[in-house]
């Protein structure tokens, strides 16, 4: 269960799903600098998962 304020007219299921996997692969990929580990490279396909299985509608 994901709760949101997000409104269903506006944002589908699948939508509000998949924002919410990316702000986890956002929250995931920054957690190591907030631990003070400086990455080698930040460009964000170093990151695994972070590329995106579909497009968003905005």
């Amino acid at each position: 269960m994901i709760l949101t304020s997000l409104l269903k007219e506006q944002f589908s299921p699948a939508v509000i799903l998949e924002l919410y996997r990316w702000r986890w692969r956002i929250e995931l990929a920054l957690k190591p600098a907030a631990a003070g580990h400086v990455p080698k490279s930040n460009h964000a396909t170093t990151v695994p998962g972070c590329r995106p299985k579909s497009s968003l509608p905005f």
